[in-house]
């Protein structure tokens, strides 16, 4: 009997081992399936309101692909041509740069009475910021450009085919597990799909916000790509903390080069840091309910976990899927305790 129990427990070890190897070398394959899922999920009440309403079932399909392909392809033109377009004007703008780190050097110099030597310090700094490291980061784009290409033909087939069986998604249920357990199955089904869509849903309008009102404040500063910024804003968003760093640098930097008052460039960034802290601290957990929140350890092992998985996007899908996850084991009994875990207590059981 210990003898079962040993080789069982070692079988599930190598299972899990198999399905990470497998997630890194199929990524390819999987990270479209995945963004394909969590849109299908978004797209389900739609579709089932447009069947209440009678609208055909060949019609709703091509409708609701259409116009989320186009929205997509829309937003990932945007953002080749702006990062062309930034691209384009590097010279111009790394003399900028050059003149501004100068200028700073002096001014700390004869505020502080330092002496600091301009050339180390504007040579440390360009270290990690210069023409060659924008060449590379080009490269790295082109490249990604033309893998975004293919994924995206990839993630269009997966996402059109989940869209098709959203539809008969119900009579299949019913054909899988006959009368056996089907009410359970589905209200744990609707459940979870249910609160994954009102996460997505929460997340992206915070987000959007986000972007809107970073896009509102770059504007009245008059930031260059204003409307890029804002929708990397909402992009980054996705990735927990470290995302909303790197949506407040990146427009503050060209605020830095474009500027010539300092003051101009803290006031961005206080503003800035003020708008995502106060969306990410009270806002965000304000409305997202408690089966769906998780809690600070958990939010980091998933962004590193993904991040080693599948990369940037895995960064961006980290939290979602880790919000699934979560979901799925609170409706297996002898896993509960792994959702709780992943989770924060409620506040009846912090006054209890």
């Amino acid at each position: 009997m210990q003898n079962e129990h040993t080789i069982k427990n070692i079988l599930i070890i190598f299972l899990i081992v198999l399905i990470f190897y497998l997630l890194k070398e199929l990524s390819y394959l999987l990270i479209p399936l995945a963004l394909a899922f969590l849109l299908s999920i978004l797209m389900q009440p739609p579709t089932r309101f447009l069947l209440k309403k009678k609208t055909p079932k060949w019609l709703i399909l091509p409708i609701i692909t259409i116009i989320t392909l186009v929205i997509f392809f829309t937003l990932a033109i945007i953002i080749v041509r702006t990062t062309t377009d930034i691209l384009d004007q590097q010279k111009f703008l790394f003399t900028k740069f050059d003149e501004k780190v100068r200028g700073l050097v002096y001014w700390i110099n004869d505020l502080t009475g330092m002496r600091l030597k301009v050339n180390i310090v504007y040579s440390e700094i360009t270290k990690f910021l210069n023409v060659d490291t924008v060449s590379k980061t080009a490269g790295i784009i082109a490249k990604n450009v033309g893998s975004f290409m293919g994924s995206f033909v990839t993630f269009a087939l997966y996402y059109v085919f989940l869209l098709s069986g959203i539809t008969g998604l119900d009579d299949y249920l019913k054909y899988v597990f006959e009368k056996r357990n089907l009410d359970s199955v589905n209200e744990n089904y609707k459940k979870i799909q249910n609160l994954v869509f009102q996460y997505i849903v929460v997340k992206t309008l915070i987000n959007l916000a986000t972007g809107v009102i970073v896009t509102i404040i770059l504007l009245l500063f008059g930031v260059k790509f204003a409307y890029f910024w804002g929708l990397l804003a909402f992009v980054l968003n996705y990735i927990p903390t470290f995302g909303s760093i790197i949506s407040v640098l990146l427009p503050v930097l060209m605020g830095f080069i474009q500027f010539e008052a300092i003051q101009t460039v803290v006031s961005l960034l206080i503003v800035l840091m003020g708008v995502h802290f106060t969306i990410g601290n009270f806002l965000e957990p304000m409305i997202l309910s408690n089966q769906l929140t998780l809690n600070t350890v958990t939010v980091l092992f998933g962004l590193v976990f993904w991040a080693y998985i599948w990369g940037v996007t895995g960064m961006i899908l980290s939290v979602p899927l880790m919000v699934i996850i979560k979901l799925i084991l609170n409706e297996i009994p002898s896993l509960t305790l792994i959702s709780r875990i992943m989770g924060y207590p409620t506040r009846e059981l912090v006054k209890e």
